[in-house]
């Protein structure tokens, strides 16, 4: 690759290539503080691997989470399959992409306009010699060689603002033509790219380039400004550059920082695929949620999936394009998990076989000293389960006027009883108090885990302890997942508690448990333990936790109350306004009254 470059006029300027001769400046970045920043980790960093923990723990804002964060290798983790080197990779930002491919072995030249930026993903793979780092715009780059997978991920809506178009031909296609001629016959261009009609911007999320909601979904966009495009325009506008086959999967919540990703062969597929509540999931861990929406999405995807839109409606797209066909794939879905340990990161996925599906887990990163710890990861493959989330009619139930601890209560009854038949088909006794103790197998047998329908079964008990646990902790654990997790409830009943350890407390209660405040705070105490194993992170207890009330949920409802609350207000506040004004006029009146009589008397 080296060659390559210096033989099409490049020159290597400390660890990155550059052009012989002076470019123009490269104007996009996310701030010179955050940037220099960026840089300075990576310099100091002794590790830069895809899963250090020096990165991890240098994250603090919405940049860094972005540059730095392992979760952003999820996109490529469903098509790794497919990539082939070697890989041009066009506008490679600060390197998190880059450090993937290179980590897989791929022969990688990543494409970067800003030498700042090139800079950083040149720290980041200093010790990968398969990467290769270029400081370039994409207009002016230029090279005989040819490669076999070309991407550009968040690239291609800012085309009109940094690349600039061709007579006749638009700025969008320009790129895309450009793009298109680095490929060999039968290459790939990897696009990832925001759906302007995504179901979080239909929702009020700000549209992600410009920072105001509504201005995609409007099609306010400029021929100067970034832009995003729907799924059908999108595909045109490959298609016309010459990559009439496509693929499409759909990142969630999006692809910048993705946890579940749905194959579009999974849309098509006479299997049971229903995925809601993965996507539910998955868009419920978005970093850049505003506090005020018109709806919660993840209520609403269970409708979209019924109706056969999750592709339309999808947040983000992973489009695999190429002038030849592109093979079907079994893999129907892939989710991730993410702020872990190493040890602890998995990936699963949904594999079709014949007429079933089968739920496949692997560790990404395996560790060999497994044995010593008590906090043990399941993965084994089980067949994959249709039906409603436990979980999820706990949370529709909190979002129903009128809910109350009793409502609560019977739901965790129902959760209870299918907990006693699994644990009698163990060959346990079903526990009564709440300090029977039960398998420690059974620490992830919450009401997230329990498919109810048909038949009630626990799926997914992805962590075990090595130890028994008692009865009552679990309870907590159920109660503490649903409570802590929810963004905002519908009005309870006037009798029910509204601090959530008061909840808990009276949930117990209408259970028929009789517990300590302590006891709450025990459980509290240990589910912080399990978490700090989890994450690595020593996770102190907060004294606010289990005092912060629920907050109320804000919809298009209460909104309108606001609005006519605030337009009443407004109201009595222009009358009093007039009120006063006509009592100032008075005073001057009076003032002057006095003054003239002064003047005459003197």
């Amino acid at each position: 690759m080296q060659d390559l470059l210096q033989a099409s006029g490049y020159r290597k300027n400390g660890k990155i290539w550059t052009y012989q001769d002076a470019r123009g400046a490269f104007r996009y970045n996310d701030g010179d503080a955050s940037e220099t920043r960026i840089l300075n980790i990576m310099q100091s960093a002794t590790d830069t691997s895809l899963f250090s923990k020096e990165l991890a723990g240098a994250i603090s804002d919405w940049p860094s989470n972005y540059h730095l964060s392992p979760i952003r290798a999820n996109l490529f983790r469903p098509i790794k399959h497919m990539l082939r080197g070697p890989i041009l990779e066009i506008g490679a930002g600060c390197g998190a992409i880059t450090r993937f491919l290179g980590e897989e072995g791929h022969t990688v030249l990543a494409l970067e306009g800003s030498a700042r930026r090139a800079n950083t993903i040149a720290e980041r793979c200093r010790d990968l010699p398969n990467v290769t780092v270029l400081a370039e715009p994409l207009q002016h780059f230029e090279v005989q060689q040819k490669f076999a997978t070309v991407t550009l991920i968040g690239v291609l809506e800012y085309a009109r603002v940094f690349f600039g178009a061709e007579a006749g031909q638009d700025a969008i296609d320009h790129m895309l033509a450009k793009a298109r001629s680095f490929l060999e016959p039968g290459g790939q261009l990897i696009i990832a790219i925001e759906n302007q009609i995504g179901l979080k911007y239909l929702a009020g999320f700000p549209e992600d380039h410009l920072s105001r909601p509504m201005v995609g979904v409007e099609d306010q966009y400029t021929q100067t400004g970034p832009v995003t495009f729907g799924k059908r325009e999108l595909s045109h506008r490959v298609k016309a550059a010459g990559l009439p086959h496509q693929k499409y999967w759909f990142p969630f919540p999006d692809y910048k920082l993705p946890r579940f990703v749905l194959n579009d062969e999974a849309l098509d597929a006479d299997l049971p695929t229903d995925f809601s509540s993965l996507i539910r999931s998955a868009v419920n861990t978005d970093p850049q949620r505003p506090s005020l929406l018109a709806f919660e999405q993840d209520l609403a995807w269970d409708v979209i999936a019924r109706n056969g839109l999750q592709g339309d409606l999808a947040n983000s797209f992973l489009l695999v394009s190429s002038d030849r066909a592109i093979p079907a794939h079994d893999v129907m879905a892939t989710h991730f998990t993410g702020g872990r340990e190493a040890h602890y990161q998995k990936l699963v996925r949904f594999v079709r076989k014949g007429n079933e599906l089968v739920v496949e887990r692997e560790a990404l990163k395996p560790s060999e000293d497994d044995a010593g710890r008590p906090l043990k990861i399941n993965l084994e493959n089980e067949s994959f389960e249709n039906g409603l989330l436990w979980r999820d009619i706990g949370k529709r139930c909190l979002l129903q006027d009128g809910w109350s601890a009793a409502h609560l209560a019977n739901w965790i009854g129902v959760w209870r009883e299918a907990l006693a038949q699994h644990l009698t088909g163990m060959g346990h006794p079903a526990p009564s108090a709440l300090t029977d103790m039960i398998p420690g197998s059974l620490l992830d047998a919450i009401p997230r885990n329990l498919i109810v329908g048909e038949q009630q079964r626990f799926i997914d008990l992805e962590w075990s302890y090595d130890q028994p646990i008692e009865f009552g902790y679990l309870i907590f654990r159920a109660l503490w997942d649903l409570l802590s997790d929810m963004r905002g409830v519908a009005p309870p009943t006037s009798d029910t508690k509204d601090k959530i350890g008061d909840l808990i407390f009276q949930t117990y209660e209408h259970l028929g448990y009789d517990v300590a405040a302590q006891t709450i705070i025990d459980y509290y105490v240990a589910d912080l333990r399990f978490h700090s194993s989890v994450t690595g992170i020593n996770l102190q207890p907060n004294a606010s936790a289990l005092v912060a009330p629920l907050g109320r949920r804000i919809n298009f409802a209460n909104i309108r109350d606001l609005v006519s609350q605030s337009r009443k207000l407004t109201e009595q506040n222009q009358a009093l306004m007039q009120e006063l004004e006509a009592e100032r006029r008075k005073v001057r009146e009076m003032l002057d009254a006095v003054n003239g009589y002064s003047l005459r008397t003197a």
